[in-house]
């Protein structure tokens, strides 16, 4: 996996450096990104199926291009929230586009932050019965991963629902990697 990343730092540097000696990098709005992180162990789990904790959730977000020259920010930003702060950066106003948006524009200029963040595991991929096929009959722990999961998460909070009932609560303050599950002493929170 270190392996894969430093590759593609790599790779990154070599397109920056394109720009640069095409005299384009200080023109260009030049943003990277990932969809998911990994587990690599944490949480007992490798590979990023079955969870949604912010190993998988929380990734890198690189943003060169003005207004972002030299900064760095904690905000809550999803990705659906990179279209409509591109068309501000830009200064592009496609009120359609922006109507059809689910995003929240995170532009330095902006007043408007994202409270909480959601997301979504819609089904264990690969599925219990591609395992079973793959690999032959699951020890019964396998089976609680065989659940689809949604989460909300504010600044202090990450709570992580299961369609089989479980809820998971973890305090990002004093518990960043989240092991500590604090639902059953925070009933408060819950509600």
């Amino acid at each position: 996996y270190r392996a894969e990343i430093s590759y593609l730092s790599g790779q990154i540097e070599v397109v920056i450096d394109m720009f640069k000696a095409a005299g384009e990098w200080e023109d260009t709005l030049f943003i990277v990104t990932s969809d998911h992180g990994e587990n690599i162990g944490e949480h007992d789990l490798m590979d990023h199926q079955y969870a949604l904790y912010d190993t998988l959730l929380h990734v890198p977000l690189f943003i060169h291009g003005r207004p972002f020259e030299d900064s760095e920010s904690d905000d809550i930003i999803q990705l659906v929230d990179i279209a409509p702060t591109v068309l501000d950066i830009l200064d592009i106003d496609a009120p359609e586009a922006r109507e059809q948006f689910q995003g929240i524009s995170f532009h330095p200029d902006t007043t408007d932050n994202r409270e909480f963040a959601i997301s979504e595991y819609m089904a264990p991929q690969p599925s219990m019965e591609a395992l079973v096929k793959r690999v032959g009959e699951l020890p019964d722990h396998i089976r609680t991963y065989d659940r689809s999961l949604r989460a909300i998460r504010t600044d202090q909070y990450k709570y992580i629902r299961g369609s089989d009932g479980s809820q998971e609560l973890y305090n990002l303050w004093s518990d960043p990697d989240e092991t500590e599950n604090v639902a059953d002493s925070n009933p408060d929170v819950l509600n």
